[in-house]
């Protein structure tokens, strides 16, 4: 799957996907590193790479 072509939407939503499984069990090695990367992509394109900013927005959004 390339990452860096997914819709910001999708993006956001794997991200939090990805943060509610990882409160639930261990990730394996890949699945950690696709959320990972995911989560860098996210920050960079959607955040400005600021972290606190997308950290606000999965703090609103963390329950959804």
């Amino acid at each position: 799957m390339q990452l860096e072509n997914l819709p910001e939407a999708t993006l956001k939503t794997l991200y939090l996907r990805c943060a509610r499984e990882s409160n639930r069990r261990l990730l394996s090695f890949d699945e950690a590193f696709h959320c990972s990367t995911a989560a860098d992509i996210l920050m960079r394109r959607s955040f400005g790479g600021d972290f606190d900013a997308m950290l606000a927005w999965w703090r609103r959004n963390r329950d959804d």
